[in-house]
């Protein structure tokens, strides 16, 4: 799911913001790019576009919860 906010300031992007990049996501999730904007596209993950661009921000609590709700494999 897509949603609209406005331009982000730049005390916004500073490196505590809870605001990820969809680079930033997919590293924090260990998994690619297109992961994460699948994840987005299908609506299983809530991103926001920026600016009415076509850059897009996921919060770290959104993105935690996604994780969290994607299952996973068992080694063996």
């Amino acid at each position: 799911r897509l949603r609209t906010m406005p331009e982000p300031t730049a005390a916004a992007l500073d490196a505590h913001s809870p605001w990820l990049t969809v680079k930033q996501a997919a590293s924090y999730g260990q998994c690619s790019d297109s992961t994460v904007r699948r994840a987005v596209k299908r609506g299983r993950l809530i991103a926001y576009r920026i600016g009415g661009g076509s850059a897009i921000r996921i919060h770290l609590n959104d993105f935690e919860l996604w994780l969290r709700q994607c299952p996973t494999r068992a080694d063996g």
